[in-house]
């Protein structure tokens, strides 16, 4: 559901005037040729590559203005190409020879997937006169395909030249543990050379009986900088052997990783050396910290840590005190999210990254599920205190729980960092689960629309973007509150979990509240 609200910020564009609409489609052509023109080739390079990244298919028509631009553009548009059916095959050497041509001369960067035929993907990989990088996903599932179609690898499409000479990256996507691969090492290095893998990412969830052979891949792929794992939780993780390392990874993602490592063998069989961006969900945090030295840490550049498992509750106190000490040693951290004790986690840690911290999110485990718990929210003078001193942050997520505080006070704080865009906003519900209904009142649509009726008439510095009210827990995928006095609600139309997203027209500078659907997925 939309509504279209009538809020203005201050900062208003006026509307574009009549005579910019009349404007021939020949003049702005003969315009911008103009403009080219004058431009030097070094310069047409850097902003046709910037077009690139926000709409190819502008590029593309970009190239029928003149022959010059022909000339800098067709190099920019074929450096990386995803394959698909039409390219690799044969006939398209018939029909479409130019395009080849030019994807054989300038092409650096390809993307593939697993169900392309191995045969006719590396026909057209093979002519690629250098290709730096291989972004391999998989699709579909292995066991349909039959002899007279072989499935794709990345060792089977790429040649010896391209490992060896060319020495091509490798990115893996979507790496299926529970299918193809069941406990074999062998699968792991047939079909993908480790000496070129750079990145890896599997698909969730991970096997326990394929941990094993994952690690043994991993310990031989030294030069792999991106890690991401999706586990099962207690009795996922690795399980190490005499020498065997890890290599020095620059990302890591753990999810459901069962961290039972000690400090001596972190030290033995991890390297953290190199890393910048650190992600932990559902990972014993307390195991974590207390066995990972902080010194390895202190070039983090992102650091996400929820820890919702059940390994370790108990210590979740002890863990948010390691944390802040944690992000009080790192050097210089752009992103920050992070779910802990928040009144155990002091804001002089943020403090700490003023000149460096760009997104910011801070919940704390309390949460708004129950609209009878008071959530911790931080304290005014302490949301002033950032909003001061963090003059580079553009996004910013945190709860507001309107009865422990003032919520105008609160979100005026709110309206005072000079460069923040975009603000995720938790709440609870204005309902109650016993309240009468007595007639059609929406109560948590009109404090969404107060809350951001309050945001954009007070907002300085840079205008709002985007503002997320969530109400009462929402989640993309929710299980309602199950008591019956809420399930009775729900009968009539009226629930705890909601989301709303207001997005900000930029000729206008008005705003359009929105309401996020939720898939229900509660079953009584």
């Amino acid at each position: 559901m939309t509504y279209t609200v009538s809020l203005s910020s201050t900062h208003s564009k006026r509307r574009k005037t009549h005579h910019n609409q009349l404007i021939t489609t020949d003049a702005m052509t003969n315009n911008t040729r103009l403009l080219f023109d004058n431009l030097s080739t070094e310069l047409l390079h850097i902003i046709f590559k910037h077009l690139r990244d926000v709409d190819p298919r502008t590029l593309a028509d970009a190239r029928q203005l003149s022959r010059r631009l022909e000339a800098v553009i067709r190099p920019i548009y074929f450096e990386t190409i995803r394959l698909n059916e039409n390219i690799v095959d044969p006939l398209a050497e018939t029909y479409f020879p130019g395009y080849l041509e030019d994807l054989y001369l300038f092409t650096r960067h390809v993307e593939t997937r697993s169900n392309l035929d191995a045969q006719n993907t590396k026909r057209v990989l093979d002519r690629v006169q250098r290709l730096c990088s291989l972004r391999w996903r998989y699709v579909g599932n292995r066991s349909f395909i039959n002899s007279s179609f072989a499935f794709s690898t990345p060792s089977n499409i790429l040649s010896p030249y391209h490992l060896k000479i060319d020495r091509t990256k490798i990115y893996v996507e979507d790496l299926p543990l529970q299918d193809i691969y069941t406990g074999s090492y062998n699968n792991y290095a047939q079909d993908i050379p480790a000496s070129n893998l750079v990145s890896l990412k599997m698909q969730s969830p991970t096997l326990a009986e394929t941990v094993e052979s994952l690690k043994q891949f991993l310990v031989r792929a030294q030069g792999t900088r991106t890690i991401s794992y999706n586990g099962r939780g207690q009795g996922t993780s690795f399980s190490f052997r005499g020498n065997e390392r890890l290599p020095p990874f620059e990302e890591i993602l753990l999810r459901s990783y069962d961290w039972n490592h000690d400090a001596d063998e972190v030290q033995r069989h991890w390297n953290f050396s190199q890393l910048r961006k650190l992600t932990l969900i559902d990972v014993p945090l307390y195991h974590f910290l207390t066995s990972v030295p902080f010194a390895e840490l202190s070039d983090l550049e992102t650091l996400h840590c929820e820890d919702f498992s059940t390994h370790t509750p108990d210590r979740r106190e002890d863990a948010t005190r390691d944390l802040h000490r944690l992000v009080q040693g790192i050097k210089a951290l752009c992103t920050i999210t992070i779910t802990c004790h928040t009144n155990l986690f002091p804001i002089d840690a943020f403090l700490r990254h003023t000149d460096s911290l760009q997104a910011l999110s801070f919940r704390d485990y309390v949460g708004f599920g129950d609209e009878t718990k008071q959530y911790p929210t931080m304290q005014i003078q302490d949301l002033n205190q950032l909003s001061t001193t963090l003059a580079y942050l553009n996004f910013l997520e945190l709860g507001m729980d309107a009865t422990v505080c003032d919520p105008n006070l609160f979100l005026q704080a709110l309206c005072n960092f000079p460069r923040l865009t975009k603000l995720v906003l938790h709440t609870h519900t204005a309902w109650r689960a016993h309240d009468e209904v007595k007639d059609n009142t929406d109560r948590d649509y009109d404090a969404a629309l107060r809350t951001l009726s309050v945001l954009t008439q007070n907002k300085r510095g840079k205008p709002w973007q985007s503002v997320v009210i969530n109400v009462g827990g929402w989640k993309p995928v929710v299980v309602r509150r199950l008591s019956q006095a809420w399930q009775e609600k729900n009968a009539r139309g009226i629930y705890a979990e909601r989301c709303f997203d207001a997005k900000r027209d930029e000729d206008t500078g008005s705003y359009v509240l929105g309401e996020i659907p939720a898939t229900d997925n509660t079953s009584v």
